[in-house]
C-alpha cells in the first residue's frame, strides 16, 4: 500500500484532479457546471499562487535533499533501506543509497507536496462546507490502481489495490507521509510546507465567491508579505530585518535570486476572470483521466446506486493484503 500511495500521490494531476472529479459527479453536479468550473478554477489559482509561494521559501532555505546527506556524509556506512526495484528491504553502503522514487532538482524545505495537497484540500473544503466526504457522498472517496501499474517496480502491485479516502484531511496526511516514505524528504518539511501555504485555498475562494456575487474580493487588499513563514529553519533577512516576504513580485524571475525587496503583487480582476474561462480547457483532460480508470469508475457507479462502500471496508482491504510494504 505505501509504495501505491508514493506514486499516486507523486502525481498530482493523477490524484487530486481525479478525486475533485469524482466528488463533484457524486454529488450530482455536472462537470460543465458553473458549480464545477469555480472549482476547478478556484484550486488552479490557489495552487499557481502556493507555487510561488513555497518556491521562494525553498530557494530562501535551500536545503539539500536526504540523498545528498545520505551519500556524502554518510558515505562508508552501512544502512538497512529499500535496495532498488523488486530488491525489498536491504543492508547497503550509504553512496548506493536512492528513494523509492526520482527526487526533484530542487531545495528540500518546504515541501511543496504537503504545500500543494494542503492548499487543494482547503479550497475544495470551502467549496463544499465539510471535510468528511461521507457526509457529502455517502462513502468515501476511491480509486483502484491496478495490478502491475507500478512505474518503478515492473509486475507491481501483485494484484489490484483499492486506495479509499473519508475525509480531505485523510489524503493531506497521506499526501504527505508519502513524501517521507519515499525518501524525498525530511520530516520538519512535510508540516513545514503546509503552514507555509495555510489559508491560500481558503482565500481565493473568497475572491471566488465576491466575483460571483459582483464585488471585489478581499483578495486585493490582502497583504500576503507576513502571511506564509515556516515557523522552523533558517532565515533570510529583509533590509529592514523583517522574515523573507513571500509577496509575488512583478518580475517572477526574482523567485532564483533569492532575497528579494520586492514586495509588489501583480494581479489583476482579469487574471481570476480568464482563470475561469482557462480552467475549461482543463476540463476534457480531467474528464478523459477520470474515464480511463474504469475500475474506479464501476465502483463509483455501484455506490451511487445504493451500494455501501464505506460497510464494506473489509473487502476494500482485502485487495491490499498480499503488496509487499517496505
Amino acid at each position: 500500500m505505501q509504495k501505491v500511495e508514493i506514486e499516486y500521490f507523486d502525481n498530482k494531476l493523477a490524484s487530486l484532479f481525479p478525486l475533485l472529479v469524482q466528488l463533484y459527479m457524486r454529488m450530482n453536479v455536472h462537470l460543465d457546471s458553473f458549480e464545477f468550473t469555480v472549482a476547478n478554477a478556484a484550486n488552479l489559482h490557489a495552487l499557481r499562487k502556493a507555487t510561488i509561494v513555497v518556491w521562494k521559501q525553498k530557494v530562501s532555505h535551500d536545503l539539500v535533499r536526504p540523498t545528498s546527506y545520505i551519500r556524502h556524509d554518510m558515505k562508508g556506512e552501512e544502512v538497512l533501506s529499500y535496495g532498488g526495484p523488486n530488491a525489498g528491504v536491504v543492508s547497503l553502503k550509504a553512496e548506493e543509497w536512492q528513494p523509492y522514487i526520482r527526487v526533484m532538482p530542487h531545495a528540500e524545505f518546504p515541501s511543496g507536496s504537503s504545500c500543494f495537497c494542503r492548499v487543494f484540500a482547503d479550497t475544495v473544503v470551502s467549496l463544499t462546507g465539510s471535510d468528511n466526504v461521507t457526509e457529502l457522498i455517502g462513502g468515501p472517496l476511491v480509486d483502484i490502481r491496478n495490478a502491475g501499474s507500478s512505474n518503478v517496480e515492473q509486475g507491481l502491485p501483485r494484484e489490484n489495490v483499492t486506495l479509499s479516502y473519508n475525509s480531505w484531511s485523510e489524503i493531506v496526511q497521506r499526501c504527505g507521509d508519502t513524501r517521507l516514505e519515499g525518501g524525498m524528504h525530511y520530516t520538519a518539511s512535510v508540516p513545514a510546507g503546509e503552514e507555509v501555504c495555510m489559508d491560500i485555498g481558503t482565500i481565493f475562494v473568497d475572491a471566488f465567491k465576491k466575483l460571483e456575487a459582483g464585488e471585489v474580493p478581499d483578495y486585493y487588499m490582502t497583504d500576503f508579505s507576513d502571511m506564509y513563514v515556516p515557523s522552523d529553519g533558517p532565515r533570510c533577512p529583509n533590509s529592514n530585518g523583517s522574515d523573507f516576504p513571500v509577496t509575488e513580485t512583478a518580475e517572477e524571475t526574482s523567485l532564483a535570486t533569492g532575497c528579494s525587496d520586492d514586495d509588489s503583487d501583480d494581479h489583476d480582476l482579469g487574471t481570476i476572470l480568464a482563470a475561469i474561462f482557462g480552467s475549461l480547457l482543463c476540463l476534457s483532460l480531467i474528464f478523459i483521466l477520470y474515464l480511463y480508470k474504469s475500475f474506479s469508475a464501476k465502483l463509483i457507479e455501484k455506490s451511487m446506486l445504493g451500494n455501501d462502500i464505506d460497510g464494506n471496508k473489509s473487502n476494500l482491504n482485502a485487495s491490499v493484503g498480499t503488496l509487499t510494504e517496505f
